[in-house]
């Protein structure tokens, strides 16, 4: 006891500079002050993070700077280098993500009357985060209020005449039927409303949500829609059922935070590799290496996938509604490419990832051949083929003139067998 109170005495002026700095760290970093930084309150993991890091970083540097007045500076000089480093290597490397792309207005969004800055920005803001639901294990999208997107119920809204209607056309996919690259008015669901589904007393329910596959879709059907006779169900997909079963190894689908199956280290050098042109290059070195993927793994994911789409149909015919499942076209099942088209292969990471281009090109055609044996379903692999402007905003979003070809391929397919 008098040992301590002894060092105390001792370091006592010592102690009450680090209780100065950490109370002034506190002072100008809390959760009031981050709030003014964070566009969805409240505060993100990240943010809190940051902020303990801060504080717990404040005290072992003043540790360090009294014992190890020497290491501080050192290791004060080798941070200092390294930002020095980073700033100099961001000038000579071309870093473009999604949004910084589409800002430029590429040739998807040409003419694109509701094209603006704006409208990019809120497209990359909404819907503000994704809800997990444990029931079927998938996620949805948070409500959200836009100027051109907007989400309630948990749904995308559709743009559909005002009326009553005696039925509904429920439309599942991942976010290509979510359509977050477009207006409420173009997205897939809407324009197959206006096409026809609306005269024919059919309400249309965008039930698109990021990332995930078929039997999450299912999920979501079984837990939040109860069908009624007559009614249609359809799936738009195949993305994801590769994406997630094939590349990632994600047999469960699509989860918040753990969208990939990947080690420790990668999934923080893929997350951190935003921040730091050092930790892109690193990035992008490493996911050029193409890993083979065993032929046991793509054949069993094309059957489990197949086999969910199967019961999804017997499910629906047994609540006395229709079921149609639509093959969903990529940039690799589409003939003839422009040279924007070769362009986006070119630029590889994050619009057309090199593993990508090896596993899609060998679990497609195996789909394909699957499906042509399944009544209800439809290949759209094909149905851009002829297009000489691009809609291709990466390997599989669109935009509204790939949608409108899309909804009227749907519509072409069941608009004989709807009931009036």
């Amino acid at each position: 006891m008098k040992n301590s109170t002894s060092w105390i005495n001792t370091n006592l002026k010592f102690l009450q500079k680090i209780f100065f700095i950490f109370l002034c760290v506190i002072i100008f970093i809390n959760k009031f002050t981050l709030s003014f930084f964070d566009p969805n309150p409240p505060l993100s993991e990240i943010a809190i993070y940051f902020m303990y890091f801060l504080y717990v970083g404040s005290i072992v540097c003043a540790v360090i700077f009294f014992y190890f007045r020497t290491l501080f500076i050192q290791l004060t000089l080798i941070a200092v280098f390294l930002v020095i480093v980073d700033v100099i290597t961001s000038l000579f490397i071309e870093r473009i993500g999604h949004k910084e792309f589409r800002i430029k207005q590429p040739e998807p969004y040409i003419n694109a009357e509701y094209f603006s800055k704006d409208f990019i920005d809120e497209s990359f803001a909404q819907p503000g985060g994704w809800l997990l639901d444990k029931t079927y294990g998938g996620v949805k999208p948070n409500n959200f209020e836009g100027n051109w997107i907007n989400v309630r119920n948990n749904q995308r809204v559709t743009v559909n005449d005002s009326g009553d209607y005696l039925r509904k056309i429920y439309l599942f996919g991942g976010s290509t039927v979510y359509n977050g690259e477009v207006p409420d008015n173009f997205t897939i669901a809407s324009q197959l409303a206006s096409l026809g589904a609306n005269n024919f007393s059919y309400k249309v329910v965008n039930m698109g949500a990021t990332s995930i596959h078929s039997a999450q879709q299912f999920g979501r059907l079984k837990a939040e829609i109860n069908v009624n006779d007559g009614d249609v169900i359809i799936f738009y997909d195949g993305v994801n059922d590769v994406l997630q079963r094939i590349i990632y190894d994600n047999h469960e689908g699509y989860m918040i935070g753990e969208p990939k199956k990947e080690s420790f280290w990668i999934k923080q050098l893929r997350s951190k590799s935003k921040y730091s042109s050092i930790l892109f290059i690193f990035y992008s070195k490493i996911i050029e290496n193409i890993k083979e993927t065993p032929s046991t793994l793509i054949k069993t994911s094309v059957d489990n996938y197949v086999n969910t789409l199967v019961v999804v149909n017997e499910y629906v015919k047994s609540q006395g509604a229709s079921f149609y499942h639509f093959l969903q076209p990529t940039l690799f099942t589409k003939k003839n490419l422009n040279k924007y088209e070769e362009s986006l292969i070119e630029k590889g990471y994050p619009f057309v990832p090199t593993q990508f281009i090896q596993d899609f090109k060998r679990a497609y055609p195996l789909i394909s051949n699957k499906l042509d044996s399944v009544e209800f379903s439809y290949s759209l692999v094909g149905v851009f083929n002829n297009l000489k402007k691009s809609p291709y905003l990466d390997f599989c979003h669109v935009a509204h003139i790939g949608n409108k070809i899309i909804a009227e391929n749907i519509w072409n397919n069941i608009n004989n067998e709807l009931k009036f």
